[in-house]
């Protein structure tokens, strides 16, 4: 779960689910972001069992995820034994994979096509987007296969992906360079890592927290150090690009919200979320993009940074939420949604300004943003899945004994008193022949 996307305390509750459902309800479980810990202590002897497991690659499968967090959840309920869960999660492991080839080839640039639409960008824009992303996807599959560590492939991505939008800008394509330059290395920005290091910190998981959120920092220097690079050696050939999201194309708002909503549901094929919790993830995509825009009265006058605040709250209450009623984490929901609020901070690219007082300015606001995003989806996400909780704990137990105490002492007392209401209102002395005297017969025995 942990290696698959799941938040570090999402795991350790995972895991104490499962030492219960197999008889030690007293064992331990740490999880930091990259290792798993177990332990237990014999109450007859106090002898210590302890395992550790570590956790060397972080990529996310939403599907798998998903699939082992109902083997977690029969396990909680007894309804599995120790050897049908580990046949369960072999079969998991090295199962056929939600999505085809092809879709799962191409998502990355499709959805770099669609971001383009939402800067308000040309078709010309995103088809060179598109054209970009899928000529540069082979060689990044062949080195996400190597060993190389996440750092470097990130560096070659963004380098590869910028030199050529230099090279087709100085060919004199009729293109938005900038634009195009955004729409194809949004792909790379460090979301999941940033949602799930906030999540992680604010939830306690102090350790996980601090590592993951240390890495989105390492990634968006990554970016923007090789960007600035290709973009410096742009500049020798008398090319000019800057980060932009916006393009000169007024797209109408509901082209705007579709496009938003279209790169959610690559994004999400990307991460290989379910097919059957596609569309919920589609939709609270397209929510977040109403409000990031301000499409609607209610939202228009507020700051970007307040709009896209609110936008990471609806995401994290109602991810949270849905995974709650699907028993499913809520990764599934938070990470491929929150991409249409990427994009407010052009800013995660701060070393391409051009003079030091801007780039101290755009490192302010990149932080800044990226804070809001952070800790919009956490707190929305925390304070539902405390809701939940309390109300498993006190509210359900209430209902139930007011409901019980409803039935005992008004609905049942009322049910006697209509049966004798109808016994002495019967006519008596009557004489009661043919099939009308066995009806009322039939009638009181009832």
């Amino acid at each position: 779960m942990l290696a698959r996307g799941a938040h570090a305390h999402e795991v350790e509750t995972a895991m104490r689910n499962v030492l219960r459902g197999f008889g030690l309800p007293a064992a331990e479980a740490v999880i930091t972001q990259a290792t798993v810990s177990v332990s237990d202590i014999s109450p007859d002897d106090a002898e210590t069992t302890t395992a550790i497991q570590a956790v060397r690659d972080w990529q996310p499968d939403f599907s798998q995820l998903t699939a082992t967090a109902a083997l977690v959840e029969a396990i909680r309920d007894g309804r599995t034994d120790l050897d049908t869960a580990e046949a369960e999660l072999d079969r998991i492991l090295t199962g056929k994979h939600q999505y085809p080839r092809w879709l799962r080839f191409a998502a990355p640039a499709l959805l770099s096509f669609a971001v383009t639409i939402m800067f308000h960008g040309s078709l010309g824009d995103a088809a060179t987007t598109l054209a970009i992303g899928l000529a540069i996807q082979p060689a990044l599959e062949w080195i996400q296969r190597s060993e190389l560590p996440h750092f470097f492939q990130v560096v070659f991505g963004v380098s590869a992906t910028a030199l050529i939008v230099v090279l087709l800008v100085k060919a004199g394509l009729p293109i938005g360079g900038s634009l195009v330059l955004t729409g194809s290395l949004l792909r790379f920005l460090p979301g999941a890592e940033l949602v799930s290091g906030m999540h992680d910190l604010i939830a306690g998981a102090y350790m996980s927290g601090v590592v993951r959120l240390a890495e989105v920092i390492l990634l968006g220097t990554a970016i923007a150090g090789s960007a600035s690079l290709i973009l410096t050696l742009g500049e020798n050939l008398d090319v000019q690009l800057r980060i932009t999201a916006a393009g000169a194309v007024d797209w109408p708002a509901v082209v705007i919200v579709a496009a938003g909503a279209v790169a959610v549901a690559f994004n999400a094929c990307r991460f290989g979320v379910p097919a059957r919790t596609l569309f919920s993830v589609v939709v609270l995509g397209a929510l977040a993009v109403v409000i990031a825009q301000g499409f609607t009265p209610l939202f228009d006058d507020l700051s970007r940074n307040a709009r896209t605040l609110l936008a990471a709250v609806l995401i994290g209450a109602l991810g949270t939420y849905l995974a709650h009623r699907r028993r499913a984490p809520a990764a599934i929901w938070t990470v491929p949604a929150i991409l249409p609020l990427l994009p407010a901070p052009a800013t995660l690219l701060p070393l391409l300004a051009e003079t030091e007082a801007a780039r101290q300015a755009l490192q302010g606001q990149a932080l800044e943003t990226a804070f809001v995003i952070g800790v919009g989806v956490a707190s929305g996400s925390i304070i539902v899945a405390t809701y939940q909780r309390s109300r498993e704990r006190w509210l359900e137990p209430v209902v139930d004994a007011v409901s019980d105490g409803m039935s005992r002492y008004v609905v049942q007392p009322a049910q006697r008193q209509v049966r004798r209401w109808r016994r002495t209102s019967e006519p008596h002395g009557e004489h009661e022949t043919g099939r009308g005297s066995s009806r009322r017969r039939r009638g009181r025995a009832g």
